[in-house]
This record gives structure tokens, sequence and C-alpha cells, in this order.
């Protein structure tokens, strides 16, 4: 049960969506001048963080960039001091209006910088992908979980028997099959070499009998 709900946590996806806004605003979202249009339809998420570089902008400045008033130098100024969440847009794999792709950094000005998550917008809803760390806790529990079952139905086809060890039930009844009807067949129960060792013991009995 725990590897169950372990490889349901590890592989769904949770979203978020406003129709009506992605509706409303649609038309802009590939426009070069509305670029931070999209980061501002993110933000309405739950996975949007307002300490982040954008709203430092608008708490330091007064305003947000989405119509681009402030210049490409004053953001750059602000940035080398900034420590903290950064969203960005990745315009080399987005594909507008349609997906984009956004990533969730750790940075320390122009110093440093840490990828902390990615988001996919897809038509209006936003997905985030699966971490590393995620992604493998999943595959073990499907390992574990699919290893499990393999051993539950081997162990419903197995048996154990004191000459033969553990035996296929399958592999029995098939036997049990081919040898209906005739009774002179060794009893599936016993193993050939077991057998063997039965009839020459009998015969060595049957021998020193005779010499009395």
């Amino acid at each position: 049960m725990e590897d169950e709900e372990l490889l349901a946590d590890g592989l769904s996806t949770k979203f978020f969506s406003n129709n009506q806004y992605w509706t409303a605003n649609f038309p802009f979202f590939d426009k070069p001048e509305h670029k931070d249009l999209i980061l501002a339809y993110f933000s309405q998420s739950h996975w949007y963080d307002r300490a982040c570089f954008r709203e430092y902008i608008v708490n330091t400045v007064g305003v947000d960039n989405m119509a681009g008033q402030i210049s490409e130098d004053r953001l750059q100024a602000l940035f080398a001091s900034f420590k903290g969440i950064h969203f960005t847009v990745d315009w080399e794999v987005s594909k507008p209006p349609h997906f984009f792709v956004i990533r969730k950094e750790l940075v320390n000005g122009k110093i440093s910088s840490t990828l902390k998550a990615i988001y996919y917008v897809a038509d209006g809803f936003i997905f985030q992908a699966p971490s590393a760390h995620d992604f493998s806790l999943a595959r073990i529990a499907a390992f574990r979980h699919h290893a499990t079952e393999a051993q539950a139905a081997l162990s419903t086809d197995q048996e154990w028997d004191p000459l033969e060890g553990f035996t296929s039930k399958a592999e029995r009844k098939a036997a049990l099959s081919n040898q209906e009807g005739d009774s002179r067949l060794i009893p599936t129960f016993i193993s050939q070499t077991a057998f063997q060792k039965f009839v020459h013991t009998q015969s060595q009995k049957n021998f020193k009998n005779s010499q009395k």
C-alpha cells in the first residue's frame, strides 16, 4: 500500500488554470512587447513566490515591467543586488502563444543561480515538471510494486515436496494429466532419481535374500 501511494504521488501532476484570464489575453501572449504577460498569468498560481524578483521590482520601483516601463540597465542594476527566487521564461523552448516553459531559480545576483523547478504552461494549463528525486522515487516504487505482485503470483503456483523441493502446481497437474490411465508410471510425487534409488535398494535386498 505504501509503494502504491508513493507511486501515485511521484507520477501525479497538479495543475492550475484561469480560463477567463487566458482567453481574454490570449491574442497578446506571442507579442514581444507583452512578453511579461505570461509571468503575470503564472503569478496567479499557487506555485508563484511573492518574494521573487518580479515582486521585488514592484516594491522597489513601484511598477511592474509588463509594459516595459523599466529600462534594461535599471533591471540589470536591480538584479545585481537581488538574492532570492527569480522566475524566467525560457524563450528558446517556448512556443508562443500555446506553450511556455517557466524556470524557477534561486539567484545571488549575477554571481550564481540554482534551478529549483520547471513549469509548463500549455494553452492556459500550468503544470509543474516532476523533480529528478520524485521521478527516481516513483520508478523505485513502481519496481517494488511489480516485484511484489510477481512474487505473490509465483508463490500461488509453488508447493513444497520433500523429495523434489519446490515444484510448480501447473507442471504437476500437467504431468498427472499425461499419466492418467497408466498405473505402471512412477507417481508424480516421487522424482525419477528417488525411484531409481528405491529400485536399486530393493534389488540389493532381494539379492542378499537369495544368497541365504
